[in-house]
């Protein structure tokens, strides 16, 4: 299993192009350059029927964890998925990472989901009381620096499913923020901060599966 120690600083961003903020990343005292190709991201989200992930981050709890399904491209055929806990302290984060040995591409369909589940279950105990809550899908855009091996990205085209209302892809919901994401090691935290003195952004906190429980509430079990 990998595992991964960085800070991870979030704008949402309502009032720029994706071209505009590509020209701000290069623009910027890091001078960032496209490193990976343009890519959709998919995630199922897990939790227990009183949402416990939701409330930590409604509390304002500084520690948080996430249990997710994690797949790219078609966001209707899940295939070579992984499945990642990622604990929150603040904005620093650390996420495990667990290759899945499910090789045989498969619908996205509440059968498939409740098939992946239980194998996770298996050797994973603390999933014994998760169901699986909500999706997100997206494109995302990869950055990386000129200086400090800092990475960026860009999500765009967000949208949502509430798998509690049997995958209904006619019931999506769109979402029209951008998301910028700037990810580096910890003990990089003051020299990235200095050299993003002149991005005129304000940082936020947001959770993509936060947001699919705003736009899609569902019933508690």
């Amino acid at each position: 299993m990998k595992s991964d120690f960085r800070y991870e600083r979030k704008f949402i961003i309502n009032d720029f192009t994706i071209p505009q903020l590509e020209n701000l990343l290069r623009n910027s005292k890091l001078h960032f350059k496209n490193n990976y190709p343009q890519r959709s991201v998919n995630s199922i989200y897990f939790d227990d029927s009183v949402s416990s992930s939701i409330l930590e981050n409604l509390d304002g709890n500084n520690f948080k964890t996430k249990y997710r399904l994690r797949w790219y491209g078609d966001k209707k055929i899940i295939y070579l998925p992984v499945f990642e806990v990622k604990n929150k302290h603040g904005y620093l984060n650390f996420k495990k990472i667990n290759k899945l040995q499910i090789l045989k591409p498969l619908k996205f369909n509440k059968s498939n989901i409740d098939f992946i589940l239980k194998k996770l279950k298996i050797k994973n105990d603390f999933l014994v009381n998760k169901i699986p809550i909500s999706s997100t899908h997206y494109n995302r855009l990869y950055f990386i620096s000129s200086y400090y091996n800092i990475r960026a990205t860009l999500d765009f085209n967000i949208n949502y499913f509430n798998l509690q209302n049997n995958l209904n892809f006619n019931l999506n919901k769109f979402s029209k923020s951008v998301i910028l994401e700037i990810k580096y090691s910890n003990e990089k935290d003051f020299c990235v901060r200095e050299s993003l003195n002149n991005i005129s952004l304000r940082i936020s906190k947001n959770s993509k599966y936060l947001n699919s429980l705003i736009e899609h509430p569902y019933k508690m079990m």
